[in-house]
């Protein structure tokens, strides 16, 4: 088979090519990207979903995810932007809105609100440098931050080495998911979030750099009573706690976990969802991480393990609520004592 055309980031063989005649453009498409050989970036194509939104006669539940599923994102460069849709995807689906059905005007007006913020990401090029770090680098790290709210809980992934230009931090990845239907208690959230950067933590380590010596890797969160409940060494009653929990220990060391404050935390971005012209003004600190990161181990955010224990039982301190349902023949009493939930039934004569 003869090779038609290629390229390269390397100018040696980009010549060489040209000699063949057999040198591609220097952008080109790739895996869903711009990459642009040249300065070796990559970067995230709005065209398609810029043509699908002119094409958009009503909005609807199917419209709605088609627009969404345009915006190709495999890395989560800008998944602050794009968990927004996650979310009012499922307040249609909580809604019962039908596929070809006209949106609820207040979800209809965050859609189109939505789709308005977008306009600000295509005058700005979103460029995502290919390598990670262009010099030779020494005492790799990958710093992996989880946060949650009621809405959705996310992770974000950094990787922090020293160059012979000082130490310097890169973004690597996302992930996000929208909070369970059911409702839980923003620590169980948490919790969720952190088994999320678990299993991102643990990905990365046997994936990238997989050949090299393993990196030492460090996970971060706000939640002092989820750190409390990973680090503990007493059982755990709530089986959905104890779950999740032995699930996060089966894939990190409890000693790679620690605190950092809601204020320096990236994924608290992922949390809410942020808007577009936002994004834009902190994509610095998005692309590098908290400005902390690159600085000496000593001068990272820290906590000792007594102050997270005796925060947890603060928030954990006994706040006793009840309630009562009446359900035919049966009474169904719901009893809470901090963290620890009761339920019981009582059964009534017919």
């Amino acid at each position: 088979m003869k090779l038609r055309q290629w390229t390269t980031n390397s100018t040696i063989l980009n010549d060489q090519a040209r000699n063949d005649k057999t040198n591609a453009e220097p952008t080109v498409k790739i895996l869903g990207l711009v990459w642009n050989a040249k300065a070796d970036t990559l970067s995230i194509s709005l065209a398609n979903l810029s043509e699908e939104i002119k094409n958009v006669k009503k909005v609807t539940k199917r419209s709605a995810l088609s627009l969404s599923s345009k915006l190709f994102d495999p890395l989560g460069f800008v998944e602050p932007i794009t968990v927004k849709t996650k979310i009012m995807m499922q307040q249609l689906w909580k809604q019962n809105v039908k596929w070809d059905e006209i949106l609820p005007k207040n979800v209809k007006e965050s859609w189109i609100k939505w789709l308005n913020e977008l306009s600000h990401l295509e005058l700005v090029e979103i460029v995502i440098p290919r390598p990670y770090f262009k010099d030779n680098v020494n005492d790799i790290q990958f710093h992996v931050f989880c946060d949650s709210s009621k809405l959705a809980y996310g992770t974000v992934a950094y990787l922090r080495a020293n160059t012979h230009q000082g130490t310097k931090s890169t973004y690597v990845t996302s992930k996000s998911k929208v909070a369970p239907v059911k409702h839980q208690a923003i620590p169980r959230l948490e919790l969720l979030a952190a088994h999320l950067g678990a299993e991102l933590a643990n990905y990365l380590s046997t994936t990238v750099l997989a050949k090299s010596k393993p990196p030492r890797c460090i996970l971060w969160s706000d939640s002092k009573i989820a750190l409390s409940w990973i680090s503990s060494t007493k059982h755990l009653h709530l089986q959905f706690v104890r779950h999740r929990v032995q699930l996060i220990r089966d894939l990190t060391l409890q000693s790679t976990w620690r605190y950092c404050p809601t204020a320096s935390n990236p994924a608290d971005h992922i949390t809410r969802g942020i808007e577009a012209k936002t994004f834009i003004l902190k994509s610095q600190d998005w692309r590098q991480g908290p400005p902390w990161l690159t600085k000496p181990e000593g001068e990272w955010p820290s906590v000792s393990s007594d102050e997270i224990e005796k925060t947890a039982e603060t928030e954990e301190s006994p706040t006793k609520t009840s309630t009562t349902t009446n359900l035919n023949h049966q009474t169904f009493f719901f009893f809470s004592i901090g963290a620890v939930e009761f339920y019981f039934f009582i059964w009534k004569k017919i």
